[in-house]
């Protein structure tokens, strides 16, 4: 994968761009674990090369904050691989 990653990175530098990774995250049919351990290697990769990103949860019950409690982390773990 890095292959991929490294050919994106060229690319943006030759033409004087800069590279942004918005929306992403791992459909629930994964679980939990996996999905957790993708978007550990998707933030790694983003981060190795420099890629600002934004992680994306729509209703697939891996957010962050737990929507049925009001300032609540429902995954610190998922917090703590996001956020340096």
């Amino acid at each position: 994968m890095h292959h991929e990653w490294s050919e994106a990175v060229a690319f943006a530098e030759e033409k004087g761009l800069r590279l942004y990774m918005g929306e992403f995250g791992c459909l629930p049919a994964c679980g939990e674990k996996s999905r957790l351990a993708w978007v550990k290697d998707v933030v790694t990769l983003a981060r190795e090369y420099g890629i600002p990103y934004a992680y994306w949860e729509f209703n697939g019950g891996l957010g962050f904050a737990d929507r049925t409690k009001k300032g609540t982390l429902a995954h610190e773990d998922l917090k703590e691989v996001l956020v340096e």
